[in-house]
């Protein structure tokens, strides 16, 4: 799967899901197996059938249920691709979000750039500014070196 491009802690969450995916399938089967033994344990008492001929139709109704192994794994298995491919797709589809917002917001700055409001802020700035150097410019007159700290 490293082949998907995904990091260390994606992979690790795909795998997390391959555990989880296969105890819920033990668990399910076990829930079937232990509704089937529940039933021969508490219903089969009645004088009808013979305890024999409902536990083989019940055998052969838990064999019809219960699919095979192979199943489970080709099941499995499709999902699992389905899965890696939409972690791929969505990846992508991530990076061109990504450089559309990118591009998206220099457009917007670009615009703002253009605006009266910015231009009315870049020229109080720039005076702001000339007005701190004069200012430094005034307090140099007045510092002298013995004013410093000595380090």
């Amino acid at each position: 799967m490293s082949d998907l491009g995904v990091n260390e802690h994606h992979m690790d969450q795909i795998l997390s899901y391959m555990r989880f995916a296969k105890y819920q399938r033990a668990q399910r089967i076990k829930a079937v197996d232990g509704n089937f033994e529940d039933l021969k344990d508490s219903r089969l008492v009645e004088d009808a059938y013979t305890s024999d001929e409902i536990a083989e139709m019940l055998a052969g109704l838990q064999a019809v249920m219960r699919p095979p192994p192979a199943c489970h794994v080709e099941s499995t298995k499709a999902d699992n691709q389905v899965l890696a491919t939409d972690l791929v797709t969505t990846k992508h589809r991530l990076l061109e979000v990504q450089e559309q917002l990118e591009m998206a917001e220099k457009e917007l700055e670009r615009k703002f750039s253009k605006t009266a409001a910015y231009a009315s802020m870049k020229k109080i700035l720039a005076k702001k500014n000339e007005q701190v150097k004069d200012l430094r410019k005034a307090l140099s007159k007045y510092e002298t070196l013995d004013d410093l700290p000595v380090e």
